[in-house]
This record gives C-alpha cells, sequence and structure tokens, in this order.
C-alpha cells in the first residue's frame, strides 16, 4: 500500500488487480459474515461472539483498503461515475461496521478509527463525511492522543495530489509536493 500511494501511476495496473480481488474478496466475506448467527452477547467469552467481532474486523480493514484504492484509481478517472457510486457505498459500509463493532469498544473494536479515518479521507458528500466525524469523535474519546483526524486530513491530502496530478498528468503549475502530504497510514 505505501508503494500505491506514492506512486499510484507506477503500479496502476497492480493496483487495478488488488482493487477487483478485493471486491470478491468482500462479497465472499459479507456472505460469509451473513451466514454467522446473530449474536446478542456481548461478551468475548462467547465463542460465537469473538468469531463474529474477528469476521467483523476482516470487512472492516478490507473494505478500508478496498476504498483507498479506489479512490487510488478514481484520482486518475475522475468522470467514472461507478468508481464515485463504490466510493459512497465502502464509506456507508464502513460506517455500518464502525456501529456494528462498538459494542466491542475500546479494545476489540480499536481497528475501527483507522477505518474511520479511510472513509473520512474518501469521502466526498458533506452529509457522508458528517456521519463519519461524528462516529469518529465517538471513537477518538477511546485513544484520546491518536490525532486520528489528522491523519484522515493527510491522507485526504495524499489524494487530492493525486487528483490534481490525474488531471494535469504531473504536478500543476510546477507544485511542489510536501512529503508529509505523502503520508502512509499502513
Amino acid at each position: 500500500m505505501p508503494k500505491y500511494l506514492r506512486d499510484p501511476v507506477s503500479h496502476m495496473a497492480e493496483i487495478s488487480a488488488a482493487y477487483y480481488k478485493l471486491r470478491d474478496d468482500i462479497k465472499t466475506i459479507r456472505s460469509y459474515l451473513n451466514q454467522l448467527p446473530c449474536t446478542d452477547s456481548e461478551s468475548f467469552s462467547s465463542t460465537a461472539v469473538f468469531k463474529k467481532s474477528q469476521i467483523q474486523a476482516v470487512n472492516s480493514v478490507t473494505l478500508s483498503l478496498l476504498t483507498i484504492l479506489n479512490a487510488l484509481i478514481r484520482a486518475y478517472n475522475p468522470d467514472n461515475q461507478a468508481l464515485r457510486m463504490d466510493t459512497t457505498i465502502y464509506c456507508e459500509q464502513i460506517v455500518h461496521e464502525a456501529k456494528a463493532a462498538s459494542c466491542y469498544r475500546p479494545l476489540g473494536a480499536g481497528y475501527v478509527s483507522l477505518c474511520l479515518v479511510v472513509a473520512l479521507a474518501a469521502a466526498d458528500d458533506p452529509e457522508q463525511i458528517e456521519r463519519i466525524e461524528a462516529i469518529e469523535a465517538e471513537y477518538q474519546t477511546d485513544f484520546i492522543n491518536t490525532g486520528w483526524k489528522k491523519r484522515a486530513v493527510l491522507l485526504k491530502k495524499t489524494l487530492e495530489y493525486h487528483k490534481i496530478r490525474g488531471k494535469s498528468d504531473g504536478l500543476a503549475d510546477g507544485q511542489v509536493i510536501n512529503s508529509e502530504v505523502l503520508c502512509c497510514l499502513m
């Protein structure tokens, strides 16, 4: 992922292949998750609850990776409405998974903030961004000094940089990119 974020143009074929593979994987994970019995218990002492929470984590992290790959492809294909729609769907699914994992907080849902950072960086719809920010603010209380919001801003700047680069087929007007912008959360 770091090499993709730093130089997506050189790796676009790999990014696209990984994107389509993860799209298939997420369907399989979701299907498996839907087959698990409903677990009303919030205790990790239950094997069923523990197993379901692990699959939810895999689903959320996979959605996050899928969202980053989608955003990188979309940066160089800004008019592709299918990619834009996928972004919206993936971000909504991350929000849904964040709500579902809330009962396992703080430690059992420690991965959720990173997933929300990705959703926040990739989302375009102001209403969706507002929902993501609200949930991220809730999760931020679990680990106060992590600075998730700053990480979302840095990732968004990285994605915006690639959008500019995609439009101009290089740096716009001699723009120089700050190394802080080319962050890697992973």
